[in-house]
């Protein structure tokens, strides 16, 4: 196995490339300790939050409010969780073949499921711009969040995004990396 840095690494055949991307590095530890910390306090959180619907109350929406509250709770304690677990032992893996590539997430040895794609031009994969302090560069940059990426393919409308917070110099050589390794189909029959 070649690699790129300490997250980003990738083996390479003659007919294909797989790219493996760890969800953290090792100076990412105290994050991933702060939010484990910030998934047992929220966890309390929302035990005291149920308690409270054993309580008698006087006013009816009180409780209807309380189920919504409790319905926002645990809805942010499964975001918290899923974060955490994919930070602490997540791993983006991306298979190129010619024309057809893969991109799943796993996370301990439980691989994640696979979304196939095909490349419909030579050079598909470019770097995502984002304007440097607008509110999705700052979303996406935050530990907790595990969406978006720094790489980006297919149509602005539709476009997919992986390579959750890679370094410029990452980003750059893995677009580099995996347009070389593309080959439509209508390349061949030429």
């Amino acid at each position: 196995m070649d690699f790129i840095s300490e997250r980003v690494g990738f083996t390479r055949t003659p007919e294909d490339l797989t790219i493996y991307i760890k969800a953290s590095k090792k100076s990412d530890l105290k994050k991933i300790n702060y939010l484990k910390a910030w998934v047992v306090l929220w966890g309390l959180c929302g035990f005291l939050l149920f308690t409270q619907m054993f309580f008698p109350y006087t006013i009816g929406q009180a409780r209807f409010f309380l189920v919504g509250l409790i319905g926002f709770w645990a809805y942010f304690f499964y975001v918290a969780i899923k974060a955490y677990y994919f930070r602490k032992y997540g791993l983006e893996t991306i298979y190129i073949n010619n024309d057809k590539f893969m991109i799943r997430r796993d996370v301990y040895s439980k691989k994640g499921k696979p979304k196939w794609f095909k490349a419909n031009e030579k050079n598909p994969f470019k770097p995502v711009e984002e304007k440097q302090n607008g509110v999705n560069n700052f979303f996406y940059n935050s530990f907790w969040v595990i969406s978006g990426g720094t790489i980006t393919f297919g149509a602005k409308r539709s476009e997919f995004r992986f390579g959750l917070q890679l370094t410029t110099e990452e980003t750059r050589k893995l677009v580099s990396l995996m347009n070389k390794a593309i080959h439509p189909q209508a390349e061949k029959k030429q």
